[in-house]
């Protein structure tokens, strides 16, 4: 069986301790709220493109909270990895 590890302000239960929970509640309201903007910017390059390309999978570009939740790492963990 493989252990999954842990950072150490979270609990087992959670996944994530409720400091995390709320930075990460607070990241999620700071990408949804920039989202428009950018969506508007990379359609607009899209149409002005003069070399036939298009945004694959743009209409897939939201992820969900539980998934987003999901793929925040510990901040340890990406620093020790920089």
């Amino acid at each position: 069986m493989r252990r999954t590890r842990r950072h150490p302000t979270e609990t087992a239960a959670s996944g994530q301790g409720p400091e995390r929970q709320a930075e990460t509640a607070e990241a999620i309201g700071r990408v949804r709220e920039a989202e428009p903007e950018l969506s508007a910017d990379a359609q607009a390059i899209e149409q002005e493109n003069k070399h036939g390309g298009w945004l694959e999978g743009f209409k897939d570009r939201f992820k969900g909270k539980d998934r987003l939740e999901e793929r925040r790492l510990p901040r340890s963990w990406r620093l020790s990895r920089v």
